[in-house]
């Protein structure tokens, strides 16, 4: 009985971490000259283009200069306001 119990609290907490959890769906992957190039994956039970759209959707609202490049990847032109590459990235699930 108390295995029983046990084993139930345990996969309660793994649960809960996995719902509760904040994922990287697309992060930085490469910069040439003034591009910055980001990779979008499956996360969240979404697909790469999802993450990819709401990226660059966000990216768009702070004025960022973005485009697709591919089917799960986008390019942003690396200014001044833009920053540095790798400080950009998109996270799904709770608490991000």
């Amino acid at each position: 009985m108390m295995y029983k119990i046990l084993l139930s609290c345990a996969l309660l907490v793994v649960s809960a971490t996995t719902v509760l959890g904040c994922d990287r769906a697309c992060t930085f992957s490469s910069q040439n000259g003034d591009q910055c190039f980001y990779t979008c994956t499956n996360a969240c039970n979404q697909s790469p283009a999802h993450h990819k759209m709401q990226f660059l959707n966000a990216l768009a609202n702070k004025g960022h200069q973005c485009h697709p490049n591919g089917a799960a990847s986008l390019a942003c032109e690396k200014t001044p306001s833009f920053g540095v590459c790798p400080s950009h990235s998109w996270s799904c699930g709770r608490g991000c």
